[in-house]
């Protein structure tokens, strides 16, 4: 009889193991399943936060684009001196031997023209 109700509580506690392993296993998918839906929420999330930035840029340059398409500034003609882009250095300074070159002297250059519906680069769009 006292081997009788040995087995009977082995029986019980391997009943109690097999129920809490399923209730655990049956828990963990729950919160599994849980998991992967907040995981595609926060992606449908940045999705639209990256839809939303996108569209604002779109709009930014749009705005940026009107505003400055009726602003036709080129060619811009500037006379500079010759030491307008002479910097500090560490290598010697070239003296000059004194002769100056007629500043009112002009290189000959190409005028910058509009190519393209209004494009000042060819190949360039909007």
């Amino acid at each position: 009889m006292y081997m009788y109700t040995v087995i009977l509580v082995c029986r019980l506690i391997l009943r109690c193991r097999q129920d809490a392993r399923a209730r655990f296993a049956r828990l963990r998918s729950d919160v599994l399943v849980k998991i992967e839906l907040l995981d595609n929420k926060h992606v449908q999330d940045i999705v639209w936060q990256l839809q939303r930035f996108v569209s604002g840029l779109v709009e930014f340059h749009r705005e940026t684009y009107q505003l400055l398409k009726g602003n036709s500034l080129f060619p811009i003609e500037v006379d500079l001196s010759r030491s307008a882009f002479q910097y500090k250095s560490t290598s010697p300074v070239v003296q000059d031997d004194g002769t100056e070159e007629d500043d009112d002297e002009l290189l000959q250059a190409d005028e910058a023209t509009e190519h393209e519906e209004g494009n000042l680069i060819p190949g360039l769009t909007h």
